[in-house]
Parts: C-alpha cells; structure tokens; sequence
C-alpha cells in the first residue's frame, strides 16, 4: 500500500513538474574588460611587482579598478600569494579597488601569463538589496604580443605595448 501511495506521489509531481518547465538561465552577454598600463618590474635585489588597470565597460558600473601585487625575487608568485593551501594561481584572489579582485590563472614568466579578474557590483533588476549583487569572472592571455621587457643590469622591466588594450572576455556570471 505505501509503495502504490508513493508511486501515485511522484506520478503527480513528475506531471506538475512537466506542465509548468522552470526557467531557462539567461545567458551573459557582457563586454569584456579592457586592462591597460599593465607593468611588471624584477628588481633583483628587491621584489617582483605587477600593476594593471582593469575597466568593466558594462553601463551599468563603467567602473575602472586599479590591481596590484608583489612577491620576493627569484620565487614563483605561487609561492607567495597562498591562502590555506591555495595558491594564487587557483581560487585566491588579491583585493583591487572599485569591487574588482584577480589572480594568475596561470603563469610561465613575464611574457606569458593569464590573468583571472572578477568585478562585484549592484544590479537593481537582479533583486531588491541585499540580494542585488552580481558578480563576473573573465580572463585575459597575456604575451610578447601585448607586453615588452626590457634588462636593465639583472633588473627586468615589462611594460604594455602602446596603444594596446588587453581584452578579457567574461566567462562567467553569478547573481
């Protein structure tokens, strides 16, 4: 008797189910953000650093952060940026300004990195606050194509090419 009372159960609610589909996730259609005066600088007695501009072009934050960050020399920026056994090339993210964080997705050497970024704002048709926040992740490749160094006695000084904007596409969004 409780097997055929069950069955009748799901049979009702697979029905219900069925005749009123869930919606459908929308897809993100997003701008990619644009990282500019990016410079990476190997001071050999000293620290290696990274700073970049990073913009979010969508109208509604057109928000332009400003990241950085820094590890001894002669060490992997992995070995520096780590939190509870996560390191910097995977889910730790390091604190810009204007609500954008990034990390190293992966990293070779100065002339062959990807950034991660994500940018945490207010979307008002999301919902009523506190449940207005969204949030979205991109990633940008970064090489000889976008990026020239220069050796100065050991020192190693890596500027964005002119007139270059590297493009992160959006991959992801939360809300």
């Amino acid at each position: 008797m409780k097997t055929t009372t069950m069955l009748a159960t799901l049979v009702a609610l697979a029905a219900t189910v069925s005749a009123s589909p869930l919606k459908r996730a929308v897809l993100f259609t997003g701008k990619a953000y644009e990282i500019t005066n990016l410079k990476l600088e190997d001071v050999s007695r000293g620290n290696v650093s990274i700073n970049f501009n990073v913009h979010d072009p969508d109208p509604l934050t057109d928000a332009t952060g400003t990241c950085s960050g820094s590890w001894p020399h002669g060490s992997e920026p992995r070995d520096t940026f780590h939190q509870r056994s996560v390191s910097l090339t995977t889910l730790h993210q390091v604190a810009c300004d204007q609500g954008f964080t990034w990390n190293f997705e992966s990293y070779t050497n100065f002339q062959n990195f990807t950034l991660r970024a994500t940018h945490s704002f207010r979307d008002p048709s999301v919902g009523e606050p506190p449940y207005d926040s969204v949030r979205t992740y991109a990633h940008a490749h970064v090489d000889t194509g976008v990026i020239s160094c220069d050796i100065f006695g050991g020192d190693i000084n890596c500027r964005q090419n002119e007139g270059t904007v590297i493009k992160a596409p959006i991959y992801a969004a939360v809300a």
